[in-house]
């Protein structure tokens, strides 16, 4: 829980600072915010948020796609690497939801913890995979106008 506080503090501060460029200390973190990214250092190590249209956004270094790839013709709209080893990304696709669920529920095969559920047009899909736990978000973008579906994905170490 604490992971997704900071990171919806650290995107905040993203929108706000947007288009600034600062440097920042404040009880044991530093803060660098620039045009695109935020980095945040503090005893839990560096986390970087990188935020810009899409397609303009690159995966951070280490990304785990033998855990959960990014599908083909998808773009990055922000992408988080944490400290701690966790990742988040947000993509958009053009590719309809039951197309995006497919390709997924393929590349999940072979969870055998895989969690499944469909609420209110949400396709949210969970488990464990080597030492990493990975939650995934199938969504229509309903707030832009675009036509386009939204794909969350968040993977952190295994507890």
């Amino acid at each position: 829980m604490k992971r997704l506080v900071w990171l919806g503090v650290m995107v905040f501060v993203l929108s706000v600072l947007a288009g600034c460029q600062a440097k920042t200390e404040t009880e044991g973190s530093k803060v660098k915010v620039s045009e695109s990214k935020v980095e945040v250092q503090n005893e839990q190590g560096k986390t970087e948020i990188s935020i810009g249209n899409e397609g303009e956004v690159s995966l951070p270094e280490g990304y785990p796609s033998d855990i959960v790839p990014v599908m083909e013709g998808a773009k990055i709209t922000s992408a988080t690497k944490g400290g701690d080893g966790s990742y988040n990304i947000l993509l958009a696709s053009e590719k309809s939801v039951a197309d995006i669920k497919a390709y997924y529920e393929g590349v999940l095969a072979g969870v055998s913890d895989l969690q499944k559920q469909e609420a209110a047009g949400v396709i949210n899909m969970m488990g464990t995979k080597g030492d990493k736990t990975f939650v995934l978000n199938i969504a229509e973008d309903m707030a832009s106008g675009i036509n386009q579906r939204i794909i969350s994905i968040s993977i952190i170490p295994a507890e």
